[in-house]
């Protein structure tokens, strides 16, 4: 593996212009150089929202408040230990990976309320519906949110990756350690259970 290239920012003070303009690496790289609080910041402000929403979606069982507790202990997590990331474009992953290991634990803590796994059925390709499309409905999205809900952990972990962080297959498949392929099988049986939910409660083909 090359090695990694160095972003340095000249001047007594790093302008917040200038920090929203450069990429992940960027900030990792001139972070691990100067230790500038501004360039934690901006990776916090960055990151803060998308972390927080996914471990809301994930740990739906769970007060907000214990959720924010969660929150901060990954930002913790990422302030101890940002010096020592090596390949620095995989920043996006490896906070994710940290947030998805917070909410397991926490999962495994609350063991006795978190309803317990629930077998995946093989279903026909052809009735899926585009349900990406139908998540632009403000209502719909809502409807699905709930639905989603009753997904086994790692299902319904999966469809947040994909549909509310818009992680690709193969960012998945590195932050929960499975198969791109199972990953797929995983995602085109959820779509086909929210499609038949869809249906059901008349949200499709304009039926609402």
């Amino acid at each position: 593996m090359g090695q990694s290239v160095v972003y340095i920012i000249e001047g007594d003070e790093l302008e917040t212009k200038d920090l929203k303009n450069l990429l992940d690496e960027e900030l990792v790289s001139q972070y691990i150089i100067d230790k500038s609080e501004q360039v934690f910041e901006e990776l916090y402000r960055r990151y803060n929202d998308r972390i927080f929403n996914y471990m809301k979606r994930f740990l739906y069982f769970s007060p907000e408040d214990i959720v924010r507790e969660l929150l901060a202990e990954v930002f913790i997590k990422v302030y101890l230990n940002i010096v020592h990331l090596k390949d620095l474009k995989s920043f996006k992953s490896w906070i994710y990976h940290i947030a998805h290991n917070i909410c397991i634990n926490h999962i495994k803590s609350q063991k006795d309320t978190v309803r317990g796994g629930q077998e995946i059925l093989e279903a026909t390709a052809d009735k899926r519906v585009d349900i990406e499309k139908e998540l632009l409905d403000k209502e719909v999205r809502e409807f699905l949110s709930e639905q989603i809900r009753h997904f086994d952990d790692q299902t319904r972990e999966i469809v947040i990756f994909k549909f509310y962080q818009s992680l690709t297959y193969e960012e998945i498949s590195e932050l929960i350690h499975i198969p791109v392929r199972s990953i797929k099988y995983k995602m085109k049986v959820a779509l086909e259970k929210l499609s038949t939910k869809l249906k059901g409660a008349g949200y499709v083909n304009g039926c609402v």
